[in-house]
């Protein structure tokens, strides 16, 4: 049964935000793209860039509303464990480097929320719950969700770095900025699968998940 305690409700009104953002992105609509994020990559006549080609601004969106509807699906499956305090701590980290990110590139309004999001994240999984992080149970479950963090991360840290190597064709032609913030969107599905291994399958007790039987993310192994 889910807890309705602070985390949950928190991670609640997060997912619930992001999914009215993502659901227009995946339709092509980029309105709630950063402007300085939609800027091409050609200069004109005036020394100014141009603004972004439509067609390539439609794949932007598109792509950045499917990493986050991920990010939604992994709120979801932490709500519906109870581990929404577990995860406000790997969610903390995330915030603050997007609060940093978007900081860097002058997105103000931007910036200021997701600090207020690090900090609301930072209260319920650190300091109001207390939840210390558990030992891992390494199962196959939790190394295959380990690995895809480490994959995920390694895109993630090209992409940030302004290499557009690791996208597909239609989308290298994007300005660093957007580069960048598809890096920054590969970070917080990492965490939550980062999150994977600690939440466990060690059951609360003997008698509650015994061995060989489903418990959290798959069987005790």
């Amino acid at each position: 049964m889910v807890s309705a305690n602070g985390a949950t409700i928190a991670c609640g009104v997060v997912a619930a935000i992001s999914v009215l953002a993502a659901l227009p992105m995946l339709m092509g609509n980029a309105d709630v793209i950063p402007e300085s994020l939609k800027t091409g990559t050609i200069v004109d006549k005036k020394g100014k860039l141009k603004a972004m080609d439509p067609d390539l601004l439609v794949h932007l969106a598109r792509s950045l509303g499917h990493e986050v509807f991920i990010f939604v699906t992994a709120i979801a499956a932490s709500v519906a464990n109870n581990r929404c305090a577990l995860l406000a701590k790997f969610l903390t980290i995330g915030m603050l480097l997007s609060a940093g990110w978007h900081h860097a590139w002058g997105n103000k309004n931007e910036a200021i929320g997701q600090a207020v999001f690090a900090t609301v994240f930072g209260y319920f999984g650190f300091i109001s719950s207390g939840l210390a992080l558990p030992s891992t149970k390494w199962g196959k479950h939790a190394i295959a969700c380990t690995l895809e963090a480490c994959l995920m991360g390694a895109v993630a840290v090209g992409l940030l770095s302004g290499s557009a190597e690791a996208l597909p064709p239609a989308l290298k032609p994007l300005n660093l900025g957007a580069v960048q913030s598809m890096g920054k969107t590969w970070v917080l599905p990492r965490y939550a699968c980062l999150l994977v291994p600690w939440i466990t399958m060690r059951p609360r007790s003997a008698s509650s998940c015994p061995s060989g039987s489903w418990c959290r993310c798959g069987p005790m192994l």
